[in-house]
């Protein structure tokens, strides 16, 4: 497999570009990044796995490495711009967009908000409206996650105050790591001006869920997703593909901090299933479908 490193201070993206030996999807690269975390190293783990399977894909990170945001708060929707205008520059012809979590989000905006530069989103554990940023593990950024031609991206606000002591009591009471609770009063009826505007997209799109996630309602807001997507006759192909023991990290790989989550925990060797089962249907809708 051949790679190639790219620096934001000289090419406008951080990131590794991976090659396979056989390209399966010629003409085609798939763009991957992690969510809020902000672990690239993950995110090239997972950009491994892909092009293993005969798929160009570019790794990038968008916050906490050098030289971009330190907090997940008011990252540019243009940046994937700039990592799709870079592998147009490589020869590629075709850019897809996978995300999770807070990078789904960062991949249905992007795919709405710059619709002629990607025909293909894969958004794992998606939530449907734009959100305020992150701060760190106990803290939320004092405005929205993203941001496009230097304005905020509206975003509905938590209506409860995230804190260490309350983080703790829900973890305990759950018995796995979770922040669902600050999104239980904000996902039914989010602000109007922040419902992601996905019927603007002109993708191929996949969603995946889990009836276990415990960060947010991934598996709801993925149904409001392809209502939205159903009521305009979307013309591309859309997808949702729910796993009920699935937990939040519904990626093709496994990873050390699995265990964090209960589902991941309680029902390992189904999981452990439901991440093969990504991988393939994953690699069969990039073959069939875009």
């Amino acid at each position: 497999m051949r790679q190639k490193e790219f620096n934001v201070f000289k090419d406008g993206v951080t990131g590794v570009l991976y090659q396979p030996e056989e390209d399966r999807y010629q003409g085609k690269a798939l763009l991957v990044f992690g969510g809020g975390d902000g672990s690239f190293s993950d995110t090239k783990k997972i950009a491994e796995v892909f092009a293993y399977e005969g798929i160009s894909v570019l790794a990038i990170a968008y916050w906490k490495e050098k030289g971009l945001p330190e907090t997940l708060c008011r990252v540019p929707v243009e940046y994937l711009g700039k990592a799709a205008d870079l592998l147009l520059r490589e020869g590629f012809q075709k850019i897809g967009l996978w995300g999770i979590s807070m990078g789904a989000q960062y991949a249905l905006l992007a795919a709405s908000l710059l619709p002629g530069k990607f025909s293909c989103v894969i958004a794992a554990s998606p939530i449907w409206f734009a959100t305020q940023g992150v701060a760190s593990f106990t803290e939320m950024a004092d405005g929205p996650a993203f941001s496009f031609a230097g304005k905020d991206v509206p975003c509905t606000r938590f209506r409860q105050k995230m804190t260490g002591m309350r983080l703790l009591k829900e973890c305990l009471r759950r018995k796995e790591f979770t922040v669902r609770f600050m999104y239980e009063d904000i996902w039914q009826n989010p602000a109007e001006e922040s419902i992601l505007p996905v019927q603007n997209m002109r993708a191929s799109v996949l969603l995946l869920s889990g009836g276990m996630d415990s960060m947010w309602p991934a598996e709801e807001s993925c149904e409001k997703i392809m209502k939205i997507l159903e009521e305009i006759d979307y013309l591309y192909p859309h997808h949702h593909i729910h796993y009920a023991h699935g937990s939040h990290y519904l990626l093709p790989i496994s990873l050390k901090t699995d265990p964090v989550f209960y589902a991941e925990r309680k029902y390992k060797e189904e999981c452990r299933t439901i991440k093969g089962d990504i991988l393939e249907k994953t690699m069969q809708f990039l073959m069939d479908e875009w």
